[in-house]
């Protein structure tokens, strides 16, 4: 099978490579948005989403099967985020249907489409209405629409992801739990100090990427998953407050946390976790890495 995967040089891209490179089934590999060493059958290329003209050609001298869109920017203003997250999106689309047997496309969304969801929504379903509030939200719910409409009049099967929060080895720079290593450590070092924080209340799921991943390549693998939508979650919502409390014991560092205004979002969902029942019942999908152990790694890397 010819693989293509969007967004190569993210963090969560480099877990599924790591797989598909390992899979017999997948033949080649085309990696995008990456430059790197000659790697057993992949190809690196550079390739500019947000160009119809650049993702059509490199669609076309490749011609995959199966793609895995994982093409995106998590933050920016309205216009960032629409210009490469839903026109990104449409270029995929577009350049898949133009193929003479489209491919399979995996949209890997986000939980951030749920948005402002109510406390009697918890643990959410993939029914759940969605109330994104920031410019990423927004923009992957007018993605995973714009997709599902190829799928639904037959011109390129796709499915949809919705990972939660995700934590674990190579999560980069401007994530809550590597904000709060880098300054564990820091505390650390110091011998004494105090640590900033936002608000340390709101409860959020969190999930490993290596179970992400995993969850990725069953939908690979089984093509009567088109058409779905599927949340990617750990079940459990656990606080901010405790994510900090882990890493301070298992750094061994002790602070004074005080809560800075200027880290305190104006708008904050008190409560999110997701329901991974669907993929479980389709797939067999289910967690199998704990939150503990996600941070553990994490330090063990760092």
């Amino acid at each position: 099978m010819r693989v293509l995967v969007t967004g190569a040089r993210g963090f969560t891209a480099a877990h599924l490579l790591a797989i598909l490179q390992r899979d017999d089934s997948v033949t080649s590999i085309a990696a995008w948005d990456i430059e790197g060493p000659s790697v057993p059958k992949t190809l690196y290329q550079t390739v500019d989403i947000t160009s119809l003209d650049d993702v059509r050609t490199a669609m076309e001298s490749f011609n995959p099967e199966f793609v895995f869109h994982l093409a995106a920017v998590p933050r920016g203003d309205e216009a960032t985020c629409l210009r490469v997250n839903l026109d990104g999106t449409w270029n995929v689309f577009e350049a898949a249907r133009g193929l003479e047997f489209s491919p399979r496309v995996l949209v890997v969304s986000s939980a951030a489409v749920y948005g402002l969801t109510k406390p009697c929504e918890t643990p959410v379903v993939e029914s759940t209405p969605l109330r994104p509030v920031s410019p990423y939200g927004v923009s992957k719910a007018g993605a995973e629409a714009l997709a599902l409409s190829y799928h639904r009049r037959g011109l390129v099967p796709c499915t949809v992801i919705r990972p939660f929060n995700l934590i674990g080895p190579g999560l980069p720079e401007g994530f809550v739990a590597t904000d709060f290593i880098a300054r564990a450590r820091a505390v650390k070092d110091a011998k004494d100090g105090t640590l900033p924080v936002g608000n340390l209340d709101p409860l959020r799921d969190f999930i490993d990427v290596r179970d992400v991943v995993d969850a990725y390549h069953r939908v690979m693998q089984n093509p009567h998953t088109d058409g779905s939508i599927f949340n990617v979650a750990s079940g459990e919502a656990r606080s901010i407050r405790e994510i900090l409390d882990v890493i301070l014991e298992k750094v061994g560092a002790k602070a004074e946390v005080v809560v800075d205004p200027d880290k305190v979002r104006p708008v904050e969902v008190r409560e999110q976790a997701g329901s991974f029942t669907a993929i479980h019942e389709a797939l067999g999908w289910q967690p199998t890495i704990g939150l503990e152990q996600s941070i553990e790694d994490m330090l063990a890397q760092a």
